[in-house]
């Protein structure tokens, strides 16, 4: 009886190395297929590159082209620096951080810091999960300008699909690792997007600062040019008048424009030089 449960916990511990290495390499497949989709782009060489745990995604931007790409698994989404308006860090469903733009969008000025920059606490964990200190999923969250795809969540660590059992993951078990990757990996993004959301908004301040300073030139320019008289086409055609030696004709067009008397008709004549 005692060789039958020996043989059983060897099969078991065999068939437990054989997954692990199974799970291990299909982890560096993913870790080699990210590396050489990404060499083969053309038009796209990251200067920042987060590898998720496990390899199950990449977060890379782009400075030169102003691209950030989200790519899980084989599906590779792009997304311009312009289209940012705000990034979360959210564990538990409850939200850590988030930076946002200064822009306006539609009008409305959406503020640099929303219930708290990178690394301010905004939310906490429920009572049950805080007290057992249990760790259920990591994520960030992009808020874009893009009526096609408003906003994209990246999973940076979920238990149901990154641990053996899919339970939440307590301080210090053998999975708690995976979670701290997780948690790394997401405040990187939101430090990575923050960083564009702050350079962008620069860029914007500096070019609404620009066009002031341009308006204000030109309306002091405008303002130290001397003040030319506007002529008065009826002295204009009087004076005409005069000079051809018609001044019957002078006085009768004052008399019929300003509706004068002869006698002030023919002063105004007198009086235009």
């Amino acid at each position: 009886m005692g060789w039958i449960i020996l043989i059983f916990v060897i099969v078991i511990f065999v068939v437990a190395i054989m997954s692990a290495n199974k799970k291990q390499k299909e982890m560096e497949n993913r870790g080699k297929a990210i590396n050489q989709t990404i060499s083969q782009m053309p038009d796209f060489n990251p200067t920042t590159k987060i590898i998720g745990p496990q390899n199950r995604f990449v977060f890379a931007v782009d400075y030169s082209t102003r691209k950030i790409l989200y790519m899980p698994g084989s599906v590779k989404y792009f997304y311009s620096f312009e289209d940012v308006i705000s990034v979360e860090l959210i564990e538990d469903n409850n939200i850590i951080s988030k930076k946002s733009t200064g822009r306006t969008i539609g009008g409305a000025l959406v503020g640099g810091f929303v219930a708290g920059g990178v690394g301010a606490i905004v939310g906490g964990l429920s009572g049950s999960s805080k007290q057992q200190n249990l760790h259920l999923s990591v994520k960030t969250k992009l808020l874009l300008r893009n009526n096609a795809s408003p906003s994209v969540e990246i999973p940076c660590f979920d238990c149901r699909t990154m641990t053996t059992e899919g339970k939440p993951v307590k301080d210090g078990s053998t999975e708690y690792n995976i979670y701290k990757q997780g948690l790394s990996c997401a405040q990187r993004i939101v430090d990575s997007v923050s960083v564009i959301i702050d350079m962008i908004d620069r860029e914007s301040n500096s070019s609404v600062q620009g066009s002031a300073n341009s308006s204000n030139i030109s309306n002091r320019e405008n303002m130290n040019k001397p003040v030319m008289p506007q002529s008065d086409p009826l002295e204009d055609e009087v004076r005409r008048l005069k000079a051809a030696g018609q001044l019957i004709p002078a006085v009768k067009l004052v008399v019929d424009t300003l509706g004068l008397g002869l006698a002030d008709a023919k002063a105004y004549v007198d009086n235009v030089q």
